[in-house]
């Protein structure tokens, strides 16, 4: 496999004095489709200039990151990344304004890793859809901002599980008007619980005989014996979620809704049933694509 020179390039006429402005595009986009993100970036900012670094990273080579031949290839786009970062500490005071989309928060990371930590301290990194959550210490400053709706990021973020899925399962609950504590309270319970469920489901019958004779014999010991034993693991629960999620900064953000669909087997005909269900296709591939692309963040 042939390793390739990633392609830089910048756009906005304004400099900001010591500060430059560098983003990081995610997977399937040419260099034309990194510097039109670019340029949003920097009309958002009064025409700053936004320096880019085109990730050719594509969705057959996301997905095929565990082969040899896609690991040298990340870890050439990594190094590659981090001098390019590198090289805009022009100054001793330069700072950096890094922003990263999809696939791009996972290059940014690799990359950040290879930094000193004095570098790193100077950059500020803003992640918008990113295919993994970048926690707090990778910089001076990192936030991870995601839509409910974007669904590209969800599968992305499928092997970043643990600290994605209990944000967003956090979040779920948040919107039902629970205060962030209260929400992180009910998931403990909830997963406390069905984790004692799934321990005694796996009992073999005879134990699960034992423990029943056990609370029907002694059901005041057992009771207050059952429920310390709760009680302390949704506490310990809630303390470890708590300092896990203090560890990172996402906010997660509402997206576009989804659009109404049609009921496709309430058509006459099968032409018409297959029309609205193509319509219906067509509309949720604009929905996940709305929702996903960087320029749905800004």
């Amino acid at each position: 496999m042939t390793l390739q020179l990633a392609k830089t390039g910048v756009v906005g006429d304004v400099q900001c004095g010591n500060i430059r402005v560098i983003f990081c595009n995610g997977v399937e986009n040419n260099e034309e489709g990194a510097k039109a993100s670019a340029k949003k970036i920097s009309r958002s900012y009064f025409d700053t200039q936004v320096h880019y670094f085109h990730n050719d990273t594509t969705l057959k080579q996301f997905f095929q990151h565990h082969s040899f031949e896609e690991q040298e290839h990340q870890s050439h786009l990594a190094r590659q990344f981090a001098q390019f970062i590198r090289s805009h500490f022009f100054c001793p005071d330069a700072n950096i304004f890094l922003f990263a989309h999809s696939h791009g928060a996972m290059v940014t990371e690799a990359s950040l890793n290879l930094l000193t930590p004095e570098e790193r301290a100077r950059i500020s990194v803003t992640c918008y859809g990113g295919a993994t959550m970048l926690p707090k210490n990778l910089a001076g400053r990192v936030s991870n901002v995601i839509k409910r709706e974007d669904l590209i990021a969800h599968v992305g973020n499928h092997a970043n599980e643990t600290i994605y899925k209990l944000r967003y399962e956090i979040d779920q609950k948040e919107q039902t008007g629970l205060s962030f504590n209260d929400a992180v309270y009910k998931y403990a319970c909830e997963e406390v619980q069905e984790k004692m469920t799934r321990n005694y489901n796996a009992m073999q019958p005879l134990d699960q005989l034992k423990l029943q004779l056990s609370f029907m014999q002694q059901r005041e010991a057992t009771a207050l014996i059952f429920v310390a034993y709760i009680v302390t693991a949704i506490l310990y629960r809630t303390q470890e979620i708590h300092r896990t999620l203090s560890q990172y900064d996402i906010q997660v953000i509402a997206g576009r809704p989804k659009p109404p669909l049609e009921d496709a087997f309430a058509q006459k005909n099968g032409f018409a049933i297959i029309g609205a269900a193509v319509r219906n296709l067509i509309k949720g591939a604009e929905h996940v694509l709305h929702n996903h692309n960087f320029e749905g963040y800004l």
